[in-house]
């Protein structure tokens, strides 16, 4: 059952639309480890900001990334987070990107939500929206949705 505050994220900005399809190699990066060879050229320099519940969440200028089944992330009691070896580290098993506010923007916005095909409905894609939620109690959706990300916020797109 999809939560109440899932269907509740405002759409900013620009109406919906149906052409948006999901290219698995813009959506990979969102799944890399910081720091490897698939992130960098995206995200660039990332700090790790917290794992918890197997989501880790990252950051540069201009995004906060969460990062769900990544395996090559240790956390050690006094140590904080550390990455293991990212340019061998397998892919995590689904990702968020949330744009943070520049200019003349209000809202931090849901800018790609990505599972791997084998884990859908399984209430990863919610946890990561939940989990960022916590952060950003303002986030929106940009409104360039592919039809299942429609169907997971509640909307319809419009043909």
């Amino acid at each position: 059952m999809r939560s109440q505050s899932l269907m509740h994220l405002p759409i900013v900005g620009k109406r919906i639309h149906s052409f948006v399809t999901a290219d698995p190699a813009r959506l990979y990066p969102l799944l890399a480890a910081p720091g490897s060879s698939a992130a960098k050229p995206w995200y660039g320099e990332e700090r790790l900001i917290a794992w918890e519940d197997d989501i880790l969440v990252l950051e540069n200028e201009g995004f906060r990334r969460y990062v769900f089944g990544l395996a090559c992330v240790l956390q050690t009691p006094g140590c904080g987070l550390q990455v293991l070896d990212p340019e061998h580290a397998a892919f995590g098993l689904a990702g968020l990107d949330v744009r943070l506010p520049c200019k003349g923007q209000r809202s931090p916005l849901v800018e790609r939500i990505y599972v791997m095909p084998e884990r859908r409905r399984q209430g990863i894609a919610s946890a990561l929206i939940l989990r960022a939620r916590r952060d950003f109690p303002n986030l929106a959706l940009d409104g360039k949705l592919t039809p299942e990300g429609a169907a997971l916020f509640g909307y319809a797109l419009k043909h």
